[in-house]
């Protein structure tokens, strides 16, 4: 499913392309720093996903960042490298690693698609570090404030409809790697019971 995302939005995104400018619905501006969109899917629904560009970036770079109910995709204008890796580190977090696909996109792995998204919601500064296997010490950081994050993330929760409290209201994992007390029962972010 996330390679069908990235792929629409990749394509909508298109310079100059008319579906970006006719098809992608703001739902608003959080903090000047976070866009929550709603746009068509390939199977005639909606998506939606809260973005930002990279705060040390030129605007032409792009160095966007898409956040979608249940994970985030990195996707920089000028690509990222074909044997590329990284990480995404929320403030003093342990870092999370970023997979590389085809040079084009970036995800963290599924198991940890979740911390990433409490950390999110409850931090300051993230920051997206990426680098060829082949040259690591050519490391490349994107940095992204969070201010308006949370908010942004609400609004594409009612619009599409998705239950955000296993995101917004569980604290992330300490770091160290030790666990927040989570409250006993509660939904997934798709209403299916975590027990």
């Amino acid at each position: 499913m996330r390679f069908v995302i990235a792929t629409t939005l990749a394509v909508s995104l298109g310079a100059g392309s008319a579906l970006a400018q006719s098809s992608e619905i703001s739902l608003g501006w959080y903090e000047d720093n976070w866009e929550a969109t709603t746009f068509p899917s390939g199977d005639g629904g909606w998506n939606c996903s809260v973005d930002s560009r990279a705060d040390n970036f030129p605007s032409s770079d792009g160095a966007w960042v898409f956040v979608f109910p249940e994970y985030l995709q990195f996707s920089p204008n000028s690509g990222l490298p074909i044997d590329g890796t990284g990480t995404v580190t929320v403030d003093n977090y342990s870092p999370i690693e970023l997979q590389v696909y085809d040079g084009q996109v970036g995800f963290v792995s599924e198991a940890d698609d979740l911390q990433l998204l409490r950390e999110l919601a409850f931090g300051e500064v993230m920051t997206i570090a990426v680098w060829p296997q082949s040259r690591p010490n050519a490391v490349v950081e994107y940095v992204y404030s969070l201010n308006g994050f949370r908010e942004g993330y609400l609004r594409i929760a009612a619009e599409c409809r998705f239950d955000p409290s296993p995101v917004v209201d569980v604290p992330p994992a300490l770091p160290g790697g030790q666990a927040q007390p989570e409250s006993s029962g509660g939904s997934s972010l798709f209403g299916r019971n975590k027990n």
